[in-house]
């Protein structure tokens, strides 16, 4: 409430109206333009009387110190220490010392290949011709599956660490756009929060499916074909070697 002062009062938020009257007396209130606030020496006489009782509480209970310490040592450890031994090296150093965190994916079911030992350009599956007589070649389409390593914004390239070694991801630039953006959401004081960061974080585990074109793997999808996405997010590796995907951030 210290953050949001207006003069001689306390402006209070949807957060703090809900506290307040859950725990003080709404007569101390006084409200305008749909916004509520109180006086500021009302306030901290309030936060004052009821603190005291809560140190004196501390004080004399020292279960409650040792259960809070707990849950704060939690949360640092949830926030810091998630995951395997893998992920901790890869937050860390941004290599893996110990096996892929992806290595027991199931491959086959995805269709995720070693980009090493596929030929250096594409398959070509079919060839539609149009009436103008120009002809297009349709390519056979795969997967690769990784780690995030690095990006650079000005050749539009994400390096990613897979199971079986480094790939270089060449991306168009509207789709490597599209999936760098950072996306916010503006809050009610005006302020925009970030509510999802770019996939091509590093870190971020992905599956890109597309072609291999010489040193490059090249996301790409046909509207008509097998696959819906040049890019998925990959949430999680479960036990049996599924993957479990993040929302998408629309249609290519």
């Amino acid at each position: 409430m210290k953050k949001h002062k207006f003069q001689d009062y306390y402006e209070l938020d949807d957060v703090a109206l809900k506290f307040y009257e859950k725990n003080f007396s709404i007569d101390y209130l006084v409200s305008e333009d749909n916004k509520n606030f109180i006086v500021q020496k009302t306030w901290d006489k309030l936060y004052n009387s009821s603190i005291t009782k809560l140190k004196q509480k501390l004080k004399n209970g020292e279960d409650i110190l040792e259960k809070l310490n707990k849950i704060l040592f939690q949360e640092v450890w949830e926030k810091y220490a998630e995951g395997s031994i893998s992920k901790w090296e890869m937050d860390s150093v941004n290599f893996y010392y110990h096996e892929h965190e992806m290595i027991n994916i199931n491959f086959d079911k995805y269709d995720i290949r070693n980009f090493e030992e596929e030929p250096e350009n594409p398959i070509v599956e079919r060839i539609i011709t149009f009436k103008n007589g120009t002809k297009v070649p349709i390519y056979e389409l795969w997967r690769i599956a990784g780690t995030v390593i690095d990006k650079n914004k000005m050749k539009n390239t994400v390096v990613i660490s897979t199971p079986f070694g480094v790939v270089d991801i060449k991306i168009y630039k509207a789709q490597f756009s599209k999936y760098d953006k950072q996306i916010f959401e503006k809050q009610k004081d005006g302020r925009k929060k970030i509510v999802e960061k770019s996939w091509f974080s590093r870190g971020n585990k992905l599956m890109f499916t597309g072609i291999k074109r010489d040193h490059n793997f090249v996301p790409k999808v046909y509207k008509s074909g097998y696959y819906d996405y040049p890019i998925q997010l990959i949430d999680e590796v479960l036990e049996n070697g599924d993957l479990k995907f993040k929302p998408m951030r629309g249609e290519d």
